[in-house]
């Protein structure tokens, strides 16, 4: 009789204790998944906004080694952050010198209309540092590749490189100029643009890298800077061009395609840009393997 009573109160022991220890692990799981669902949705709200898309323009003639490497990088640079991006390659193929500016109005122009803000981006600099922002610049043009971290131009006017700028920023400042063919300047003006309509320039801030290491730069030694100068190519450098810009943007489109690079999609925008000779006539200069 003691064994029947004791074998009971055994199992009946047993069954409360696992029915305490069923409840606790309950308790301790529902706190645990909502700790954790708490905690990724604070951090998705930070890194990631399905409510702005990015167009990162990348203008561009002969550099497909530095395209070849750009784009993986960039691929996995941007998803690491979850950013919406398409990346568009504007590939000058006209007999003229290379006018970043145009093509980056060119890019802005024939972009996805769900992409509301853009990058403007050199092939060249790849980001290293996982801190540097690419979201949506809402409190002005965010010069990624700022002064301080680009690994070559250090000079306080310099807006070039990487500059990330909404759709309302570039329209209000009537994009880039047109006037500038050849290589360099065309970000100078672009920074006048900027600070005449009220913007201001945002930089990264606390980053513990500096020009050093915050970024990559691969630019071919063996494609040089067409660098060539005239006269009156040097008057517009001195002062902002209000006389052209993204309204005025003259180009046709031969063709375009999306296509993989490296296991990365890319969509190439193929054009001509129209020079006005009697404007600037230094865009006929010869056309050199040079960009």
């Amino acid at each position: 009789m003691k064994k029947v009573l004791f074998g009971r109160r055994f199992l009946v022991g047993a069954a409360v204790l696992s029915v305490l220890i069923w409840f606790s692990i309950e308790v301790i799981f529902d706190r645990h998944v909502s700790t954790m669902s708490e905690f990724k949705e604070v951090r998705n709200s930070r890194t990631y906004d399905k409510t702005h898309k990015m167009a990162l323009l990348v203008p561009f003639r002969n550099c497909i080694n530095e395209l070849k490497e750009f784009a993986p990088h960039m691929m996995k640079f941007l998803n690491n952050q979850r950013i919406p991006y398409t990346i568009y390659v504007i590939n000058q193929v006209d007999d003229l010198r290379f006018n970043r500016a145009s093509l980056v109005n060119i890019g802005f122009l024939e972009r996805h209309p769900d992409c509301d803000y853009i990058a403007i981006h050199d092939v060249d600099l790849l980001p290293l540092n996982p801190k540097l922002n690419y979201s949506f610049p809402s409190e002005g043009p965010f010069h990624v590749s700022s002064p301080e971290l680009h690994p070559l131009y250090h000079y306080s006017e310099f807006t070039g490189g990487i500059l990330l700028m909404t759709r309302e920023q570039y329209e209000k400042v009537n994009g880039m100029s047109n006037k500038f063919w050849g290589w360099g300047a065309e970000d100078d003006d672009l920074a006048l643009r900027i600070l005449h309509h009220g913007f201001k320039t945002i930089h990264p801030l606390g980053l513990k890298t500096g020009f050093q290491n915050t970024f990559r730069h691969i630019h071919e030694s063996k494609r040089p800077r067409d660098q060539a100068r005239f006269i009156d190519e040097y008057k517009i450098k001195r002062r902002m061009d209000v006389s052209s810009g993204l309204n005025n943007t003259r180009y046709t489109v031969e063709s375009r395609n999306t296509t993989l690079i490296n296991g990365t999609q890319v969509t190439f925008i193929n054009v001509h840009i129209t020079c006005d000779v009697k404007i600037t006539p230094w865009c006929l200069m010869e056309k050199r393997n040079t960009r």
